[in-house]
């Protein structure tokens, strides 16, 4: 089985894993990629290289994915609002990287260090006009958004049942979707790109002091992803559920596919991080 995560592989796994929820899921599916060609909520088309709706396709795939397997796990089945609530923030959990209309600086990588709060704005907004979405499911939407920022590892918002864990599924989901892709490698240049400009765009200095890890060129960042995984990443997950577990179930193979992958990654960052010797 291969990892696919495009428009045509969504649609699939939505027709197939959650038929009961499929006209909901595919008209929130269908305004997403929408506000991402800019047609939407006074968005611009997208201009980041890689927070685009190719990771929106795979963090949600992964989100899915992990909570289908979850259910299966338990001997139960999705609770249908917990679905959408799980969807609808893994959809918008990247918006607030698309650059306003008539904003003409940067692509939208300057908004780096603030896009958690922008896109928990833009859903609440997009909710705002479903008169099927109640207030405390769009304010679980946020807070489900909330928990992809990276350092609230050990403070996410307590969360009542049946919504209870969706928010580490979500932070589980962003964070593999992203370090178990077979491009991960290839892909960093896009992802420094983005910080760069969120460099250019807020000032080194002023970063720093307020806490942000800045990386001082793509070799840095290259070099220090190995690290990440190994001691950010990795712990993060644990503590966010272990869904390795439910991602097992789901595939029906241990590991799954995406631990598989994420070990094949780690492997040549250790490999590219030995300097070249000659003999």
């Amino acid at each position: 089985m291969k990892i696919e995560h495009s428009a045509k592989s969504v649609r699939e796994l939505i027709e197939r894993d959650f038929p009961a929820q499929q006209q909901l899921l595919l008209e929130l599916l269908e305004d997403v990629e929408a506000m991402y060609r800019g047609e939407l909520l006074n968005r611009q088309p997208c201009q980041v290289p890689y927070h685009d709706i190719r990771h929106i396709y795979a963090v949600f795939t992964v989100a899915m994915q992990i909570m289908l397997g979850d259910c299966r796990r338990r001997g139960q089945h999705c609770d249908g609002l917990a679905v959408r609530v799980l969807a609808c923030a893994a959809l918008f959990h990247d918006s607030g990287y698309l650059k306003p209309v008539g904003v003409v600086e940067g692509r939208g990588g300057q908004y780096t260090f603030e896009h958690v709060e922008i896109s928990k704005r833009l859903a609440r907004e997009y909710l705002a006009g479903k008169p099927d979405w109640t207030n405390d499911q769009c304010h679980l939407v946020a807070q489900l958004i909330d928990a992809t920022r990276l350092g609230v590892t050990d403070e996410l918002a307590e969360i009542a049942a049946p919504y209870s864990g969706l928010d580490g599924m979500l932070a589980s989901a962003d964070l593999l979707a992203q370090v178990s892709a077979e491009n991960y490698i290839d892909s960093l240049p896009l992802l420094y790109e983005e910080f760069a400009e969120a460099y250019a765009w807020h000032g080194l200095e002023r970063l720093r002091a307020a806490g942000f890890v800045v990386f001082d060129s793509y070799a840095h960042l290259l070099g220090s992803s190995a690290t990440f995984i190994r001691h950010s990443v990795l712990p993060r997950l644990e503590k966010m559920g272990n869904h390795e577990l439910s991602l097992q179930k789901y595939f029906g193979c241990s590991p799954s596919l995406y631990m598989r992958q994420l070990r094949v990654n780690l492997a040549q960052l250790d490999t590219m991080a030995v300097p070249a010797t000659c003999s």
